[in-house]
């Protein structure tokens, strides 16, 4: 499989179940090495990036929906569980799930 992301451009992947989309983005994160090709960002072998300075572009919507049946800090919580109460609420304003 080959295909481009050009900058600032987003992307997601859909997919039935077994159509290889976790495996893709395991392959992302370094969780999975490729066994043949290579995956490049900006021209550099992600095998060659500090992993920590690219993961934290990426991002999952998992299928199973028990990942959403915790509160809603959690879920917020769940890309960056560092983050203060100040920062979840701002995010929280920001997809308009908290007033104002």
């Amino acid at each position: 499989m080959c295909f481009e992301v050009l900058p600032s451009q987003i992307v997601a992947l859909v997919g039935e179940t077994g159509s290889g989309i976790s495996t893709l983005f395991q392959l992302l994160c370094r969780h999975l090495d490729p066994s043949s090709g290579r995956i490049l960002i900006d021209n550099q072998d992600i095998k060659r990036l500090q992993v920590n300075s690219y993961r934290a572009y990426l991002g999952v919507v998992p299928t199973r929906p028990e990942f959403f049946g915790k509160s809603i800090s959690y879920s917020v919580k769940y890309s960056n569980p560092a983050a203060t109460d100040k920062e979840v609420i701002e995010a929280c304003k920001m997809m308009g799930l908290h007033e104002k």
